[in-house]
């Protein structure tokens, strides 16, 4: 559970003192969903605003630079200071026309349009970014690709019935997942491979469907439909459960919070968190249907530098379990390797630094942290394993934020000091 120890404490202040400035200004940061707003009547009054879950907080997004031509849909782009957005073309009076284009993000203004692909003569319903940078483009009756620095969109052969039309897109890996219904109310879900594009449909239990996300820790869809009821669809059997939670109105998009672990609902002018339970709705800033919704995950990374030493037949090595961004509960540093029934302090700093430590009797040993903002004592077990948990405070601005750390370990025969020390670990926020 989150603890307000010294720890978290330290951090908190390392953080405000450091010469650490955020997130860069010109991208949508890390932690945050990107939503679109669209109004049927009037496309003119939709956008775009970022939604951020730890402070339960939105900020509308100017793009006043496209005018009547505002976002249908959007999503983040594989360069996080780009937008990939669907929006209305100019064209002939009496005539629609959509185009793909990428807009650049700067604070938070829109600042500048660049056109991707264009001329769809249907609304786009759907936009999905796959792993390997392809894009995927839905409208009622077709599925569009646009490979990475492609400028045109090529319709994929994806089995349809005469009276079915697709609603969403998700993917799990590098397959693409496409949510359908029919014009009785059946509908169907579509996982696909770009190379393999005619696998064929799974019916499931769910009316109506209207909204698609994908759970990878149930191995499931989240599925949404016209009467906003929810269900969750096993990924394997297309097996259907009703969640038990009824919206009042439809549900319109859904996104998955890779970090928190839930799902953010959009409907008409609401924002909503699913967790297995209902927390509180938060009203959209233009009070339309919220369209589109895509997240943008915390680094969360850990790697290693450095070398530790012994001269013992005990090699330390430092590990973490979790992963480490603002608000998370379940990281901690690992240390094995060490001998057992003994104790080591884990080094936390906020840089990374060389300095042998040979002139103190640790031969071939090097002190890997710098800046130091903490200590944590820990013993160690029989089977020379030991763990410090670290909560990390739910503060947004952590992001980016690097943590360096080194473990020190009593160990009699290491040397003439008695200490022996594992290699360096880094963690991003």
């Amino acid at each position: 559970m989150f603890k307000r120890d010294p720890f978290t404490l330290a951090l908190g202040t390392a953080c405000l003192l450091a010469s650490f400035t955020g997130q860069l200004a010109a991208q949508v940061p890390a932690g945050h969903f990107l939503a679109t707003e669209t109004a049927s009547a009037s496309p003119d009054l939709g956008g775009l605003f970022l939604y951020e879950p730890l402070m339960d907080r939105s900020s509308p997004l100017d793009s006043s630079i496209l005018g009547n031509r505002q976002p249908i849909r959007a999503i983040i782009g594989s360069n996080p200071g780009q937008i990939i957005a669907a929006i209305p073309r100019p064209s002939l009076p009496g005539q629609v026309a959509f185009e793909i284009v990428v807009l650049n993000l700067n604070g938070s203004s829109i600042t500048g349009l660049r056109r991707l692909a264009g001329d769809l003569a249907s609304p786009v319903l759907a936009l999905e970014l796959l792993p390997g940078g392809t894009l995927l483009v839905a409208t009622a009756q077709q599925i569009f690709s646009l490979r990475p620095n492609g400028d045109s969109l090529n319709p994929l052969p994806l089995p349809r019935s005469i009276d079915e039309f697709f609603v969403d897109l998700t993917h799990i890996g590098s397959q693409a997942v496409a949510l359908t219904r029919s014009v009785t109310g059946e509908s169907r879900i579509l996982v696909f491979e770009l190379a393999m594009a005619g696998n064929a449909p799974h019916p499931i239990a769910v009316p109506a469907a209207s909204a698609i996300s994908f759970d990878p820790t149930q191995n499931a869809f989240l599925v949404g439909n016209e009467a906003g009821l929810m269900f969750l669809v096993d990924a394997s059997s297309f097996m259907s459960q009703p969640t038990g939670v009824a919206f009042p109105e439809r549900i319109s998009s859904i996104a998955f919070n890779s970090d928190q672990l839930n799902h953010l609902l959009g409907s008409h002018a609401k924002l909503r968190v699913w967790d297995g339970g209902i927390l509180a709705a938060l009203n959209s800033p233009r009070g339309i249907d919220v369209s589109d919704i895509d997240y943008r995950p915390y680094t969360g990374s850990f790697s290693s530098y450095g070398n530790g030493c012994s001269q013992s037949n005990f090699k330390p090595q430092i590990r973490t379990v979790g992963r480490a961004f603002p608000g998370s509960q379940f990281f901690a540093v690992t240390l094995s390797g060490a001998p057992p029934g003994t104790a080591a302090v884990l080094l936390i700093g906020r840089a990374q630094t060389h300095v042998p430590l040979d002139f103190v009797g640790m031969s071939g040993c090097s002190l890997l942290v710098d800046r130091i903002i903490r200590s944590e004592p820990c013993s160690i077990g029989v089977n020379g394993f030991g763990t410090v948990p670290l909560d990390i405070p739910p503060i947004p601005s952590l992001a980016g934020f690097e943590l360096y750390m080194q473990w020190a370990v009593v160990d009699p025969n290491a040397n003439l000091f008695g200490l022996s020390t594992s290699g360096g670990g880094m963690s991003v926020f």
